[in-house]
């Protein structure tokens, strides 16, 4: 998922779960969501670290991991 608005979601903005998942976020705005990034269960979410992640009710759960931007 890249340089897309992720906003008003309830539960979770950008979600990779269940086993064989995997997301790779760049360049989005993840904003108003209950957690704005969110890996679970044996996923795999990869952030390049350009992602604007604020007011959401948490920033991240699980383990986000950092990929170099290109």
């Amino acid at each position: 998922v890249s340089n897309s608005l992720i906003s008003g979601n309830s539960i979770r903005g950008l979600t990779a779960i269940n086993s064989g998942a995997k997301l790779v976020a760049s360049g989005n705005r993840v904003t108003d969501n209950g957690t704005g990034l969110y890996q679970g269960s044996s996923a795999v979410l990869q952030s390049t670290g350009d992602n604007a992640v604020t007011d959401n009710g948490a920033a991240t759960s699980g383990t986000i991991t950092s990929l170099a931007n290109m």
